[in-house]
C-alpha cells in the first residue's frame, strides 16, 4: 500500500458521541495515513487520517492535515465485540472500541458514515470458503438471535446446505428447539450432515456474498434474552 505512509504516532484519540476522533500522523512526507477497522481479525472498513485539525497544526503535525473521525456501525462488530482501529500500512494499533462502550455512548448518532463498507465492495462475490465452525457460529448467533425458531431454521438451511428447508426438517428442528435443544446444536447437526459435506463440500457461505440470505441488520450484543 504505497499510497499511504505508516503511522509514526497518534494523539488525542477519544470516543465522543459514538464517533472515534483523533490524530494519526506519519514521520514525514506528503502522504497521509490510512486506518483499517478490524473485527475478529478481518478488515470491515477503512478511513483516512487527512482531515484538517487546528490542534495538529498547533503541534506542527503534517501542517495540521492528520485528523480522522470514524463513526462505527452495528455491522462493524459482525465478528467480534471489539473493533480494532489500526494503521493500514504497518498494522500499528491506534485504538480499540468495545461494543458496549460504543452502544452506550451519550449522543451517539445512528446515521451511517460516509466511509465505504467492505461488505458493499464484496457484495457481488458469491463464494463458499473453509471456516472454523465456532467462528461461523458466532456470526450466525449475532445475526439471528432475534429470529423466531422457524425463521432461524429456514435461514440455516439456506446458508448451510444451499436450499429451502423441507417440511420434515423444518418441523423436526423447530419441535426440538421448543423442547429445549440449543440453536448451536442445530447448527452442529447440520454441518455434520452428509448433505453439507457432499453438496457444498463442507464450505461455508461467505457473509459478504450476494446469496447470503440474512439482511445485515445486526442485533446489539447487549441483548441476552432468548429469541422469541
Amino acid at each position: 500500500m504505497t499510497e499511504y505512509s505508516p503511522i509514526l504516532g497518534s494523539q488525542d484519540v477519544q470516543l465522543s458521541g459514538g464517533v472515534l476522533e483523533g490524530l494519526a500522523y506519519p514521520e514525514r512526507g506528503p502522504r497521509c495515513c490510512a486506518l483499517d477497522l478490524v473485527s475478529g481479525g478481518r478488515v470491515v472498513r477503512a478511513t483516512r487520517a487527512d482531515k484538517f485539525s487546528e490542534s495538529a497544526a498547533g503541534k506542527g503535525l503534517r501542517d495540521g492535515w492528520c485528523g480522522f473521525a470514524v463513526a462505527p456501525r452495528a455491522a462493524d462488530f459482525i465478528f467480534s465485540d471489539q473493533l480494532i482501529v489500526r494503521c493500514a500500512v504497518s498494522g500499528a494499533r491506534v485504538a480499540v472500541i468495545e461494543h458496549d462502550e460504543w452502544a452506550l455512548a451519550p449522543g451517539r448518532e445512528t446515521k451511517t458514515s460516509g466511509n465505504v463498507s467492505v461488505m458493499s465492495l464484496l457484495a457481488s462475490r458469491s463464494t463458499r470458503t473453509p471456516c472454523e465452525p465456532s467462528a461461523y457460529w458466532r456470526l450466525l448467533d449475532r445475526t439471528t438471535r432475534a429470529f423466531s425458531d422457524r425463521m432461524f431454521v429456514e435461514q440455516l438451511y439456506l446458508i448451510i446446505v444451499d436450499r429451502p428447508a423441507d417440511e420434515h426438517g423444518l418441523s423436526s428442528y423447530t419441535t426440538r428447539l421448543k423442547a429445549g435443544l440449543g440453536r448451536r446444536s442445530v447448527f452442529d447437526g447440520m454441518i455434520g450432515s452428509d448433505e453439507f459435506t457432499h453438496k457444498v463440500g463442507g464450505r461455508f457461505l461467505s457473509p459478504f456474498s450476494q446469496d447470503f440470505p440474512i439482511v445485515p441488520k445486526f442485533e446489539p450484543v447487549l441483548v441476552h434474552s432468548e429469541a422469541l
